[in-house]
């Protein structure tokens, strides 16, 4: 029994200290670097994938920076059309998507399946529509 609760507690702390930290201040380049963000995208991209979201982070935007969503757009400086990358985090699910095109081809990764669309602004899902 001790075990087991400690384990649940171990877990509960575990699962609050995910959750993504992302102020009114925050940019593109400052988010992806973040420890905790940083890990979380190594997994949901594997290493080749995180390196070239952080070169296409040049040129950078927030796209929304919502109580629900957090948006991040950037490219590669002077190619932007063909290599360009959206980073967004669903705050109410602690879930990132990363929406990537890469020589003119888009690839989406999402972490979790509760991640959800419905809070996107209009200048997101038009990016995203691209």
């Amino acid at each position: 029994m001790t075990k087991a609760l400690l384990l649940l507690c171990a877990l509960t702390v575990t699962a609050s200290a995910a959750r993504l930290d992302i102020q009114a201040s925050t940019t593109g380049p400052h988010f992806i670097a973040q420890p905790a963000v940083k890990a979380r995208l190594g997994q949901l991209l594997g290493p080749v994938r995180l390196t070239r979201l952080q070169k296409d982070f040049q040129t950078v935007s927030t796209v929304q920076n919502s109580p629900k969503v957090a948006a991040f757009s950037g490219c590669q400086a002077h190619d932007c059309g063909a290599n360009d990358a959206v980073v967004i985090y669903d705050r109410a699910n602690d879930a990132l998507q990363v929406v990537m095109h890469v020589k003119g081809r888009k690839f989406t990764y999402t972490e979790k399946k509760s991640f959800s669309s419905k809070f996107f602004n209009t200048d997101l899902n038009t990016l995203l529509s691209n």
